[in-house]
C-alpha cells in the first residue's frame, strides 16, 4: 500500500516553522520502491535497484537517496512521523525541494525513500574554495 502522501505531509510538518526542504510524494519513486521490495528488503540492495531504475534516471541524477524503515506494529501515521524524524537529519545543505515515497509491505513493515539534492555553489565560489 502506498503511503507517500502521508510521508510527505509528515516530513514537511516535522520541520516546523523553519521548513528547509518541501517534500512532495513521488509516484514513480513509490512504484520503484514497491517493485524492488518484491525482490529484496535489504536497504543496500534497495538503494542500488532504485538507482538503476530507468524510470527515475533523470530525477536521480545528482540526487541523494535515503532509505528508512519502520516496524509493522506502528500505524501508517506513526511510521511516517518516525521516519520523518530520521529524514530531518539529512536536510542541512539540501536544495529546497525533495521527493519522498513510502510503502507498506505485505507483512505490514514500512519503507520510505527520500530523494534530495545538494546545493551547488557557483563556479567562482568553487574555485575560491579549491585554492584555500
Amino acid at each position: 500500500m502506498d503511503h507517500s502522501e502521508l510521508a510527505a505531509k509528515a516530513v514537511n510538518e516535522a520541520q516546523g516553522n523553519t521548513v528547509s526542504v518541501v517534500f512532495s510524494a513521488d509516484q514513480d519513486l513509490a512504484r520503484s520502491l514497491k517493485d524492488t521490495l518484491n525482490v529484496t528488503t535489504s536497504p543496500g540492495k534497495l538503494m542500488n535497484a532504485i538507482y538503476d531504475d530507468e524510470r527515475l534516471a533523470d530525477r536521480l541524477e545528482g540526487g541523494q537517496l535515503g532509505i528508512y524503515t519502520a516496524d509493522s506494529h506502528l500505524s501508517p501515521e506513526e511510521a511516517a512521523r518516525q521516519m520523518a524524524q530520521r529524514v530531518l537529519v539529512s536536510l542541512p545543505g539540501k536544495q529546497d525541494e525533495g521527493c519522498i515515497a513510502m510503502v507498506e509491505t505485505f507483512d505490514g513493515s514500512y519503507y520510505a525513500v527520500a530523494l534530495t539534492w545538494h546545493h551547488t555553489l557557483p563556479p567562482e565560489i568553487q574555485y575560491i574554495l579549491s585554492t584555500l
